[in-house]
């Protein structure tokens, strides 16, 4: 699972956010980073975005067809972060709708709405499956989607949120 073939959609997102928040840091030079992490992210939802079941398939083939079509929690929040930091950057309406669409998915199939956090993996009807997982392994992506979208920039969130 940890050394899978192929790309990875969630890492994808990632990291066009982490290259968001390295041109933010440094300045927002001039360049193309806003551009490169767009292209990365609409590559992302266009191979990864599952069509039929909805959600993101965990790898995909250099082919860019889903390769491990399991899905995650973590990718989905690594897009809503993502979706989140270009929307501040430029209003888009296509950013607009992925966002939306992907809290959407989130909470119906992802968030546990009655003990709290977010269920790490879902079977082919969309409920809650423990196959990779076992509990609710990880804080860290989930936590991400709920704060990058409340930050008032693209980088020191920490230093955004303190107040």
């Amino acid at each position: 699972m940890f050394r899978p073939h192929g790309t990875t959609p969630g890492h994808s997102f990632e990291l066009a956010r982490l290259l968001l928040q390295h041109w933010d840091l440094a300045g927002r030079p001039g360049g193309d980073a806003p551009a490169t992490a767009r292209a990365v992210v609409q590559r992302a939802l266009d191979d990864g975005w599952d069509s039929t079941r909805g959600g993101l398939a965990y790898t995909l083939g250099f082919d860019g067809r889903p390769a491990i079509r399991d899905r995650y929690w973590w990718p989905v929040t690594e897009a809503i972060g993502v979706l989140a930091s270009l929307i501040k950057l430029e209003q888009n309406a296509g950013d607009e709708i992925w966002y939306r669409r992907l809290w959407q998915f989130a909470s119906d199939h992802f968030i546990d709405h009655a003990r709290g956090g977010w269920f790490p993996e879902i079977d082919d009807a969309g409920r809650p499956a423990v196959t990779q997982f076992k509990g609710k392994p990880d804080i860290y992506h989930a936590l991400q989607a709920d704060l990058f979208p409340a930050a008032p920039g693209l980088s020191r969130l920490a230093e955004a949120l303190r107040p």
